[in-house]
């Protein structure tokens, strides 16, 4: 990667574990003795993921002399944030916003949605490139000897936008024809107990497996029939960007079906590795998830397609190979 053979990314891992070097660089304030240390790799360029980080990096950033690169992933666009739910430093951040435009020489947006977003926010349109983070298609392949079962697979923190509540209310409805398909969510949160609930209520054939391993996730998309991320957006506008399990569960070749909020429908090719339905429409949702279960030749064409296009779109070196092009022309912009 060129990031390590010209060593033009500055790592934010200086002085790990430091509390106060760690409590300074969120007020903005960068102690000499970080600053020294950073020096001395000689970067060239800050990339910071969140808008927050963004703020707290800026005037590290400045102090160098770099060009600062910040990545948008969605939480960093949400509306009204409040302390308690999301910091100081993130309440900080929402009102001052505006002043990374100047700050900034290029803005990422994680999906056309997330970019979108940054524009209706007031970011500069000249500034924003979308790009879509890759994933290791090596370690996320199929696997021809795992046999697959019955399954639904859902992975993700249970919390009121993951939408869990809505993919059990419609395996409630699945299961009725489908009887023998069992769904899986993988995860933990403050939803759990209420999600434990709703399945108990609807007799729903459901196992929760608490949070688990990376190595344990991907065998259990191995072994699925079918992923389903059923996130939806908050009145905050919190929502997902895109979520990559999306992407990592084709990548094994199996389709998925999401719900149409966020930039979700930017992880799939719709109508071909998988399908989108109605944000909050269990009916919809029930319906997908049962065409691609009753029927193993779509099933087989959707698979296919699925692992085909996370190697065209989210292939990890070739989006990789992207971002580097992408510091490249931070660099040049901000020596121009």
């Amino acid at each position: 990667m060129a990031c390590k053979r010209q060593k033009i990314v500055l790592s934010c891992s200086i002085e790990a574990g430091c509390s106060l070097v760690d409590k300074a660089l969120k007020l903005g304030i960068t102690l000499p003795r970080a600053t020294k240390q950073i020096k001395e790799i000689q970067p060239k360029l800050c990339h910071a993921h969140f808008g927050p980080n963004g703020m707290t990096a800026a005037p590290l950033s400045k102090k160098l002399n770099i060009p600062l690169v910040v990545t948008f992933h969605g939480f960093d666009l949400i509306e009204s944030p409040t302390v308690i739910e999301h910091g100081r430093l993130h309440v900080n951040y929402y009102r001052n916003r505006h002043r990374l435009n100047e700050k900034v020489t290029k803005f990422i947006a994680v999906s056309e949605r997330v970019k979108q977003r940054m524009l209706n926010a007031g970011f500069p349109k000249e500034k924003i490139i979308r790009h879509y983070i890759g994933i290791d298609t090596e370690k996320f392949s199929p696997a021809p000897d795992v046999v697959r079962e019955n399954l639904v697979v859902c992975v993700g923190r249970m919390s009121k936008y993951k939408g869990q509540e809505y993919l059990i209310r419609a395996m409630a409805e699945v299961q009725k024809v489908q009887n023998d398909y069992r769904l899986v969510l993988i995860g933990d949160g403050d939803e759990r107990a209420s999600l434990e609930r709703i399945a108990s209520q609807l007799s729903v054939n459901i196992t929760f497996t608490g949070r688990l391993t990376p190595e344990q996730v991907v065998e259990w998309m191995r072994k699925a029939k079918v992923y389903v991320q059923p996130s939806v957006r908050l009145k905050n506008g919190q929502e997902e960007a895109l979520a990559l399990t999306i992407v990592e569960a084709q990548a094994v070749g199996t389709p998925a079906v999401v719900f149409s909020s966020g930039g979700m429908r930017e992880a799939i090719n719709p109508g071909r590795s998988g399908f989108v339905v109605d944000s909050e429409s269990t009916t919809q949702l029930a319906n997908a998830i049962s065409n691609l279960v009753s029927d193993q030749c779509l099933w087989e064409s959707f698979s296919d397609e699925a692992r085909r296009y996370v190697l065209e779109v989210h292939d990890l070196e070739k989006q990789t190979e992207k971002l580097e092009s992408i510091y490249e022309q931070a660099i040049r912009d901000y020596r121009a």
